[in-house]
């Protein structure tokens, strides 16, 4: 499945989660701060992008990606993401803009860096590993 068609289906869960026009809904738009969603829109958005495409879809799996290309080196230190852990992230999520990934930063301040296309990119990762799981009888 194409990113635009991936992109279609992300609009439309955002539009119908919370009474956004399609229109408005670019893929460089953040979700918190851009669109305004909550935290129970993101909620009922991902739960209705989880049934289109049967994938399960958790935004700590940036994390968990980050830290498992990592291995033994640590991804955060005291909650603040490392310089390994950035640049982890700025090859995995080039949708991120390398000037807001600052030292000192926190997950949390990744999760209100989410735009639209990240979900898509989120999508199309889940949709990879289910088709690598089939192709290898997993």
């Amino acid at each position: 499945m194409g990113k635009q068609e991936i992109l279609q289906h992300v609009r439309q869960a955002i539009a119908d989660s919370c009474g956004i026009p399609e229109e408005r809904i670019e893929p460089s738009a953040t979700l918190f701060q851009d669109l305004g969603v909550t935290s129970i829109d993101l909620v009922d958005i991902l739960f209705t992008l989880e049934s289109a495409f049967g994938v399960e879809l958790k935004i700590s799996d940036i994390e968990s990606r980050s830290r498992a290309e990592m291995q033994d080196v640590p991804f955060e230190v005291n909650g603040v993401i490392t310089p390994e852990g950035r640049d982890v992230l700025r090859r995995s999520l080039p949708e991120l803009p390398p000037e807001k990934l600052v030292e000192g930063m926190t997950m949390f301040d990744i999760v209100n860096l989410i735009t639209v296309d990240i979900v898509c990119t989120m999508i199309q990762y889940k949709l990879a590993e289910d088709e690598k799981l089939v192709e290898h009888g997993d």
